[in-house]
């Protein structure tokens, strides 16, 4: 994803199959459980890369292809831990400034039909997810979590099969969203009331 060319390359081919772009998500992305002190440059950079600077490549490849229309929707999946950080500095840090990148866009594209949103998902039944739940997401095994974990409401059953989250990239990408831009929409069970 830190690769510039790679939102060129995938936009031409998209456009050879397709004949167009209607829809561009970013759902690229690295979890993690890292504090402060156990992060180091290597690995702040590494996140950085695939979670933030990825989807900064197809926003702006996405900009280049829609504003000539003056349409299309884009979806940055950031997490509840964009809004709410309870897991690894890196992590949040970089889901964070997607939400506020997503405001960005919908700010510059005010006034075209072009969308943008993200998609903030909880718990999600995922690979990594069983890893966060494991605890397995830090090293030198300090971890965020027994930090976060006060914040989160251990009523709710938080896990969410990973078609929850598509039925929400669904309503913003489909005609049903078609009034929202700039929006973090929240989709976590209410497992992070507070």
């Amino acid at each position: 994803m830190a690769d510039e060319s790679l939102s060129k390359k995938a936009f031409a081919k998209a456009i050879e199959e397709f004949g167009k772009v209607d829809i561009v998500v970013n759902n690229a992305g690295l979890g993690e459980s890292n504090t402060v002190e156990t992060t180091t440059t290597e690995h702040w950079d590494y996140f950085m890369n695939v979670n933030l600077r990825g989807a900064f490549f197809f926003c702006r490849e996405a900009a280049e292809y829609f504003l000539p229309k003056g349409e299309g929707c884009i979806i940055n999946v950031s997490s509840i831990n964009g809004l709410k950080p309870g897991n690894g500095l890196t992590y949040t840090t970089s889901k964070g400034a997607l939400c506020t990148m997503t405001r960005n866009l919908a700010i510059r594209f005010a006034g075209t039909n072009i969308r943008v949103n993200a998609l903030c998902p909880g718990l999600t039944a995922t690979p990594t997810e069983q890893a966060f739940k494991a605890d397995k997401l830090a090293q030198d095994g300090v971890s965020m979590r027994q930090f976060g974990n006060p914040y989160i409401n251990q009523t709710f059953d938080g896990e969410i099969p990973a078609r929850g989250q598509a039925y929400g990239a669904l309503f913003l990408a489909s005609e049903l969203g078609q009034y929202m831009t700039g929006q973090n929409l929240v989709i976590e069970k209410g497992r992070y009331f507070n």
